[in-house]
């Protein structure tokens, strides 16, 4: 499963009330993004969602009388 939220900013008018473009409201999109990537990887909520993932994953399959193997991209290729 995964997430991929990208949003572009493509209708908007500017003008001398309103001097933000919508290639201004997509950069800004794109730095929160990764400053909010940043700050949950420095927060150390990546390892926290894997064990909760775990863990839901693991009490699913169990309810049915199965069991589950959950795996995850390397920690270099997370965002």
């Amino acid at each position: 499963m995964a997430v991929d939220e990208r949003v572009e900013w493509f209708s908007e008018t500017s003008g001398w009330l309103n001097p933000i473009t919508p290639d201004d409201r997509t950069r800004w999109g794109v730095w929160a993004r990764g400053a909010l990537g940043r700050a949950a990887r420095d927060a150390g909520l990546f390892g926290k969602a894997e064990t909760h993932a775990r863990e839901l994953f693991s009490a699913a399959a169990s309810a049915f009388g199965w069991s589950a193997e959950t795996s995850f991209a390397p920690e270099n290729a997370r965002p």
